[in-house]
């Protein structure tokens, strides 16, 4: 019951993280788009985005075989989070 509940409330944060992509996409879109909105979109997008990184956080660990750990322990020393290369 609680694996289900789990499952239910990751597919609402994965929902929502499209539909502010979307919204984000339409700001970035209108050159009119002021200072307020391009914060609130950029507001709602590291908010989704933090969402899904904790989904796939949660899934990644579930599975067997995974190098869920490989990735999470390095980190460049300052922040806490793993360490990314750019790409580009």
């Amino acid at each position: 019951m609680l694996s289900r509940l789990a499952d239910e409330i990751e597919a609402d944060q994965l929902r929502d993280g499209a539909v502010v992509l979307k919204g984000v996409r339409a700001v970035l879109d209108d050159r009119k788009a002021g200072e307020y909105a391009l914060r609130r979109a950029l507001r709602a997008a590291v908010q989704a985005l933090g969402d899904v990184l904790r989904v796939a956080d949660s899934r990644g660990a579930r599975l067997p075989g995974s190098d869920h750990d490989a990735i999470y322990d390095q980190d460049d020393g300052d922040d806490g989070l793993p360490l990314v290369e750019a790409c580009g």
